[in-house]
């Protein structure tokens, strides 16, 4: 029998595959790391389960043999994770192919939905935004997840100090019914003792999302998801992605030097409420952000009462199963959002349509700075030397 070749990408002419007591009958998605697919888990007397199978790459796995042990101890954290905000890990071991090799894999809920960035680029395409109270929604409930295994403890009572490392829009699911889960949690710290130690490959694909000090190389806490969150949150507001990921080492000076009142513009411009809780998260300093779970989540709910409706998945269920919403000249999704002011305010201005404004980060025209700019020579400092020259914004006025 042929070898499997684990990491073909592509959902598309999909055999299925025996694995142990799990039958894989789609490819969901693949990456350097490990290939997700969809399974159903077999047992006694015509039992199945729908279940997600992360299989690890087995050339990945066998540049790294001594990290087994290591694996290991990041599995048992994970099967501690039990939050409906957080995909659980059911089970994490080695498994059987027909081929006679085995493959290392870790078993997951199957959440029926789509990705948090499917549904922001869908909106986009469609020339609309998601409305911010599905926003809120959806970054409350990032939050609980966030505040549950930040605080998760061991047997003994210590803190297990988890952090997600890598919370981006691509890690998070919508399902059908509108539950919002938080993907591959602890993954990120699994994958980072797997993958290539270069620089390169250790921030591809993730550097939109990496706080300062992660940026820079320094240890990182909770503090660092925060941030994380934040710059979500910034993206799902203003409709652009602050930090692009294309031009990677851009990014990350401009992230490690960010001007965060030059970053908080297009927000004031979008949510002018919402400004203090974006500013709190994604404040340089991990230690001016918030400092909990619990001031995260209270303010986010201060903020969504400000827009006068109660949490509901109804809308972010329908927006899963139907697509984005058709545009509309008096449609919220294109308008500046703007919380309701009751009737006696002095002033209650309607909002305007909003034209199109320069990328935060490229600039008016669309082009990024070259990093050769960093090191043009400054002005005389007076002694045959020159003054650097302060850093680019990390948004362009």
């Amino acid at each position: 029998m042929p070898t499997i070749t684990w990491n073909q990408a592509g959902p598309h002419e999909f055999e299925p595959i025996e694995l142990g007591a799990y039958r894989l009958v789609a490819r969901l998605g693949s990456g350097g790391f490990a290939t997700v697919f969809r399974a159903i888990s077999t047992g006694e007397l015509g039992f199945e389960r729908e279940v997600a199978v992360k299989v690890l790459h087995p050339e990945v796995v066998a540049r790294n043999p001594a990290l087994t042990m290591g694996l290991a101890d990041e599995a048992r954290l994970l099967g501690r994770i039990r939050h409906p905000n957080v995909v659980v890990a059911h089970w994490f071991g080695q498994l059987e192919a027909p081929d006679g090799d085995s493959v290392w894999a870790i078993v997951m809920d199957y959440v029926e939905g789509q990705t948090w960035r499917k549904l922001l680029d869908e909106a986009r395409r469609a020339g609309t935004r998601v409305t911010l109270p599905d926003v809120i929604d959806i970054h409350l409930a990032l939050a609980r997840g966030l505040k549950y295994a930040h605080t998760l403890t061991g047997e003994g009572g210590e803190p297990l100090g988890l952090v997600h490392r890598d919370l981006k829009p691509e890690n998070v699911m919508v399902s059908a019914q509108g539950e919002v889960k938080l993907l591959d949690f602890g993954i990120a710290k699994m994958r980072d003792r797997m993958a290539d130690t270069t620089v390169e490959g250790s921030v591809r694909g993730t550097v939109s999302y990496m706080s300062p000090e992660q940026v820079r190389g320094m240890e990182i806490d909770h503090h660092s998801d925060y941030f994380a969150l934040g710059t979500m949150l910034h993206e799902a507001i203003t409709g652009v992605r602050l930090f692009d990921a294309r031009e990677s080492v851009v990014s990350m000076y401009r992230i490690a030097h960010l001007q965060l009142e030059d970053a908080l513009a297009p927000v004031r411009r979008s949510a002018p409420a919402a400004v203090p809780v974006v500013a709190k998260l994604m404040d340089p300093e991990p230690v001016n952000r918030f400092q909990s779970g619990d001031e995260i989540i209270a303010a986010l709910e201060s903020l969504r009462t400000a827009f006068g409706e109660a949490p509901t998945p109804s809308t972010l269920s329908k927006r899963v199963v139907d697509g984005p919403p058709p545009p509309s000249a008096n449609s919220a999704a294109t308008l500046a959002y703007e919380p309701e002011v009751s009737a006696d305010a002095e002033t209650a201005g309607p909002s305007r349509v909003r034209g199109p404004r320069p990328h935060p980060v490229r600039g008016a025209r669309g082009l990024p700075r070259s990093p050769l700019e960093w090191h043009r020579p400054g002005r005389s400092d007076g002694a045959g030397g020159t003054r650097p020259r302060p850093p680019p914004a990390a948004v362009e006025r």
